[in-house]
């Protein structure tokens, strides 16, 4: 069901967006098409959090307050249409792509510390984490002034749906008293879909170069996913394979990018 709703919500966003021109077609739109980096803020891109901890129930429990991500690249197209009764203001419909590596020194440190002087301190961890992979879809509102000549500047205000995939999870242990090595923790989660916003300030030269500063909060979207953990390590457990849900990760970031835009 809640796919089918999301759904919805992709089709009228590009409905509007493709609406707008029609209702503007004695006026040009345009594309940008734009190129950047992401620099997580917040939560977002925590190493470490407070409640990180080892369990049976829960394996490498990362915590609550913590995301890994590292800077990385994005990628937007966007299709504006002027309102023809308001000079300088306009539709605007856009779409992401945005990579976020990530970085477990701190977390795998702090694990690898935690066994220490315990029965389990034979155990010497390697992580193993992917990617963040971000795909928003947004609609909204763009105004621009011409501030100087071959100078103008636009602010944006955008609203819409954030298609999440949070890195999968893999950590191996090298037994020393065996001298062995195998794998202790296999993490995956499902595709999950948040609501967002984005706010930008934009400076275009002569007509065509953008320069493009925007804040993007993608909600708090909640994951579904499985754990596999090896008994091995994990002595005890029933289960080893378990089934996450409501694994929230609150994301933030701000975007530098630079475009180039053309009349359609």
């Amino acid at each position: 069901m809640k796919q089918i709703k999301y759904l919805f919500l992709i089709f009228l966003l590009i409905s509007f967006g493709t609406d707008s021109i029609v209702l503007a077609q004695n006026e040009k739109a345009t594309v940008v098409i734009k190129a950047g980096i992401s620099l997580p803020s917040g939560v977002y891109s925590n190493s470490i959090a407070n409640n990180s901890s080892i369990s049976r129930r829960s394996g490498f429990d990362f915590g609550d307050d913590i995301g890994l991500a590292l800077a990385g690249p994005a990628f937007s197209v966007e299709l504006t249409s002027p309102i023809s009764k308001i000079k300088g203001l306009g539709w605007i419909f856009s779409g992401r792509l945005i990579i976020n590596p990530t970085n477990s020194d701190d977390l795998q440190n702090f694990y690898q510390n935690s066994l220490k002087n315990s029965t389990r301190d034979t155990a010497v961890f390697s992580f193993d984490i992917g990617s963040w992979v971000h795909i928003p879809f947004m609609t909204g509102f763009s105004y621009g002034y011409n501030l100087l000549d071959d100078i103008n500047v636009y602010a944006t205000i955008q609203g819409g749906i954030d298609i999440a995939q949070q890195p999968y999870r893999k950590v191996d242990a090298f037994f020393t008293k065996s001298q062995t090595t195998e794998n202790i923790e296999d993490t995956k989660y499902d595709v999950a879909v948040s609501y967002g916003l984005s706010a930008a300030l934009e400076f275009e030269f002569f007509e065509s170069y953008n320069l493009s500063f925007n804040y993007l909060n993608l909600g708090n979207p909640s994951f579904t996913g499985s754990r596999t953990l090896n008994p091995k390590f994990f002595t005890g457990i029933f289960d080893t394979t378990t089934k996450i849900a409501g694994d929230k990760r609150p994301v933030n970031m701000f975007l530098i990018s630079f475009g180039y835009k053309f009349n359609i």
